[in-house]
């Protein structure tokens, strides 16, 4: 009998009908970001997301800008939009932030999406031409447009794009995002060289060789003619625009050699863990300088004995960075050196292996929460990085970084708005507001960050004039500005109402913004924020607070 029952039960479950899923259908249109015109022929791509979600579909916009995708299975999608002479663009419903999960849109079954605009911004270019000190043009000289943000309140330049000089000197740059950039020419690539290179300030490796004459070489050059960043002008770039006549000539020093010798680690265990070795990196040494995150400086390789050699380094202030070369980079060390007028000998450099750190993050008053879809990040300071090291914590808020730099670092974590960050130690140091350093710091030393349970709120209403400003990018910074602590900043996008609410607000001083266009490295830039400091609304968050507030659209040029 309970064999019978059994089969009829599986029968009945086989003959429940499936619940059938209608196709689903998306329409929108590609505007202009400036002039909000339709743009035709924009190709336009809508990927689906997820782990075998299926295959992209991709068309061409119509005279009017308009697309349709049709036969769509329901699930979760992304769109994009490229155009010749335009950024590319991911589409971000409006009350989402730009990027990851949130930049998705979610199709039901049967149902007719439709308004959806994606807006393409107009690509900016620079273009001029590079001199021999002879005023001749010079060719195959690689010039780099380095973007120019702020973080932890220091400038930094990052290189953006990249080209090189034809037979008359001239040069070229586009698709380039509107903002501040340094140009730079240089002879050897990306600003350096290996063997018979030069630092300058925005060096790598070599491509081709320095041209020497007499005893100097050509030295990487920043516009108007500054062979360091300190001197370079700093060249804004609106959307949209090309800025022509960026004439300079390629500058060229004296150099001399450096010799020296690393010590304090294993260079046997480090030349036996494969591809890449150790090297040594030299760079600027003034820590106001900018800092130029494209491979700066130039390198040379140890040797199994320890010893180094640049044999070609222009006179200035350094800091020589050893750094391990395989799989696992990491910075081992650092140390100064000043050239002058003649050769440096005898220069030793003390290392240490990369550490790793436990840590914890726990919650006020001991109360267990499951703290598994937390990050904690530790992200490098130093005009040198590496790259960011991170770590998933567990259930219980145990978390473990490891093959972390000789460096500085601030510390960041994401997926916790229910709560806030309280304190942040490094062993018995509190780093709350100073950062970690991990210069000296033994491995196995142990993070500590404690989290509070009741966090503030703000929401509130964005005009642009009189109606409500949709679509419109928020941020709440904390006032005085917390360089060490970023995930005091929280940002939002106002809906189709103009409305807004951010959480996870931790107590303190903060300013609300409402901005016409702004990017993340803007509202860290402090020179940028100087301009608008009158512009924020004020508000003191308490804990368990919920603060309102009313903003107007703060214009910003794109």
């Amino acid at each position: 009998m309970s064999a019978i029952f059994a089969v009829g039960a599986v029968l009945a479950t086989a003959q429940q009908p499936t619940v059938e899923q209608k196709p689903a259908r998306v329409e929108g249109r590609t505007i202009h970001s400036l002039t909000s015109e339709p743009l035709r022929k924009v190709n336009v791509t809508l990927s689906p997301t997820g782990r075998g979600a299926g295959s992209a579909r991709q068309l061409s916009t119509d005279v009017e800008g308009r697309f349709v995708f049709e036969g769509l299975t329901p699930g979760s999608y992304q769109i994009s939009a490229d155009r010749t002479g335009f950024l590319p663009q991911r589409y971000t419903p409006p009350g989402k932030s730009q990027g990851g999960p949130s930049s998705t849109i979610t199709l039901t079954s049967g149902q007719a999406m439709s308004g959806i605009d994606v807006k393409l911004m107009p690509q900016g270019a620079m273009a001029g031409k590079v001199l021999d000190l002879d005023g001749d043009p010079m060719q195959r000289v690689q010039v780099n447009v380095m973007r120019v943000t702020a973080l932890a309140g220091r400038r930094r330049a990052t290189l953006q794009s990249n080209g090189t000089t034809n037979d008359l000197g001239e040069f070229r740059i586009f698709n380039l995002p509107p903002g501040k950039y340094f140009v730079m020419a240089s002879t050897s690539g990306r600003g350096g060289g290996g063997p018979g290179g030069n630092p300058g300030f925005g060096g790598g490796g070599p491509r081709g060789s320095v041209q020497k004459l007499g005893g100097e070489d050509y030295v990487p050059t920043f516009y108007p003619g500054a062979i360091d960043a300190a001197g370079a002008s700093l060249i804004q770039l609106d959307a949209g625009r090309e800025v022509t006549g960026l004439t300079f000539q390629l500058g060229r020093s004296a150099n001399y050699r450096i010799r020296g010798k690393v010590s304090g680690v294993d260079l046997a265990a480090t030349a036996n863990r494969g591809r890449g070795g150790m090297n040594i990196r030299l760079l600027p040494a003034d820590k106001s300088a900018v800092v130029m995150n494209d491979g700066s400086g130039i390198s040379a390789s140890v040797r199994a004995d320890g010893t180094f050699e640049f044999p070609n380094v222009q006179p200035g202030a350094y800091q020589a960075v050893v750094m391990r070369m395989d799989r696992s980079q990491a910075i081992l060390g650092k140390g100064l050196v000043t050239v002058s007028s003649g050769h440096v000998d005898g220069l030793n450099l003390m290392a240490a292996e990369p550490v790793t750190l436990a840590g914890l993050v726990r919650v006020e008053g001991d109360k267990v929460i499951d703290l598994s879809k937390t990050w904690v990040t530790i992200r490098p300071l130093g005009t040198l990085s590496m790259g960011d090291v991170e770590g998933q914590l567990d259930a219980k808020g145990a978390f473990k970084l490891e093959n972390a730099s000789r460096d500085n670092f601030m510390v960041i974590l994401t997926g916790m708005n229910d709560y806030f960050v309280r304190s942040v130690r490094l062993d018995a140091q509190d780093v709350t507001q100073t950062g970690i350093d991990l210069n000296g710091a033994a491995s196995g030393s142990k993070i500590e960050i404690v989290l509070g349970t009741n966090p503030g709120s703000a929401q509130g209403m964005v005009k642009e004039g009189d109606a409500p400003a949709a679509g419109v990018p928020v941020t709440v910074l904390p006032d005085p500005a917390q360089p060490m602590q970023p995930y005091l900043i929280k940002t939002a996008t106002t809906d189709s109402d103009g409305s807004f609410q951010v959480s996870g607000l931790a107590p303190g001083n903060y300013k609300v913004y409402a901005w016409s266009a702004i990017t993340s490295e803007l509202y860290k830039d402090p020179e940028f924020m100087r301009r608008f400091e009158n512009d924020g609304a004020k508000i003191v968050v308490k804990e368990s607070s919920s603060e309102r507030v009313e903003l107007k659209v703060t214009k910003v040029d794109p």
